[in-house]
């Protein structure tokens, strides 16, 4: 316990004999970043948005709610919207980019009629998304990237 404080150190409280947490033993201690005096906001880059305040260029994001709300819908719209650079969906998509959407309740053909549907819709052509909407279907065999394994937590390997 840190004297000045009254507060116990990270590795204190990870290490207490009450807590049971595994965690690898770590190759080299912990750094946390400080704020110098002089620290200035406007030196950090703008967010670099693929669709503003949802979703994050370079980060993975998900979508969560209960069953039957629309998840898969909206989330098909989204990346069909964004893979076309068509904002029918009036959330601000301004470019093209490339989407991703890994879905493990839905078969295949579901997922192409569902995208079949929303590019009927609204008048999108097949043309316009080949290249930039992949999407996977998890329905037969569900895309699993962790699990328990004697009561740890680890990353799968996957096959394809």
């Amino acid at each position: 316990m840190n004297a000045n404080t009254n507060m116990n150190t990270l590795d204190e409280i990870i290490d207490h004999p009450a807590i049971e947490l595994k965690r690898p033993k770590a190759k080299a201690p912990l750094e946390f970043f400080q704020f110098p005096n002089n620290f200035d906001p406007a030196t950090i880059p703008p967010r670099n948005w693929v669709l503003k305040g949802m979703l994050l260029r370079g980060f993975v994001s998900a979508l969560v709610a209960p069953g039957g709300v629309g998840k898969s819908q909206f989330i098909n719209s989204v990346g069909v919207s964004i893979s076309s650079a068509i904002d029918f969906l009036n959330l601000g998509v301004d470019h093209q980019a490339n989407v991703l959407i890994l879905n493990n309740e839905d078969s295949q053909e579901e997922l192409q009629m569902r995208v079949s549907g929303i590019c009927k819709r609204h008048n999108i052509e097949f043309s316009q998304i080949t290249n930039s909407l992949f999407m996977r279907s998890g329905y037969s065999e569900p895309l699993i990237l962790a699990e328990e394994v004697n009561g740890t937590v680890m990353a799968t390997s996957q096959k394809n």
